[in-house]
């Protein structure tokens, strides 16, 4: 089947948009067509490992203003780039469950 394709042809090459031919799904295999999303998946990671294990508090802090810093021009406030890394991050999503659970657990005990 014929798919249109960002591929990299040469390393620091930018990307060329181009028709590719692919085999079609195999036994198990799906094809999914994604026919839009109004907001890309973007990928935070922490700058550095050892923040891996900090407060999800602050790793959610870091991820929101890494947000901002890349997206100057959608003018969020803190919380609306907290919020929006919550909603459309893996990293985010699961900072958040920690921090859900931590107070659950600050409060019971």
């Amino acid at each position: 089947m014929d798919v249109r394709a960002a591929v990299a042809v040469a390393p620091g090459k930018p990307l060329e948009v181009t028709t590719v031919q692919l085999d079609g799904p195999r036994a198990r295999e799906v094809l999914v067509e994604i026919k839009g999303n109004k907001d890309p998946h973007v990928h935070y990671a922490p700058a550095e490992p050892e923040h891996v294990d900090d407060d999800p508090d602050d790793q959610l802090d870091r991820l929101g203003e890494a947000y901002r810093r890349d997206h100057p021009e959608l003018k969020l406030s803190r919380q609306q780039a907290i919020t929006h890394v919550i909603e459309h991050t893996d990293e985010g999503r699961e900072a958040f469950e920690r921090s859900k659970m931590r107070s659950v657990a600050k409060n019971a005990g």
